[in-house]
């Protein structure tokens, strides 16, 4: 029984030591990643663009059907 105990522990103990300090260092190089694929030079127009897509009509005002006519009886 103590060394199913011994055998818990060292694993915690193991998977403790590898979450502060390797995953740590993975999550954090994650992080810088993001910022800098975010912040590259050239993407200024893209982030512009993708800012812009809540505010875009679906519609432009001269493809919009007339009153009267159906889009499906043409």
């Amino acid at each position: 029984m103590e060394s199913q105990e011994h055998l818990a522990t060292s694993t915690y103990e193991l998977m403790r030591d590898f979450a502060d300090s390797w995953f740590l260092l993975a999550l954090m190089l994650f992080f810088v990643g993001v910022v800098l694929f975010t912040l590259r030079p050239g993407s200024r127009a893209l982030h512009r663009e993708i800012a812009d897509i809540p505010l875009r009509d679906d519609r432009p005002e001269d493809t919009a059907p007339q009153e009267g006519r159906s889009a499906d009886h043409g």
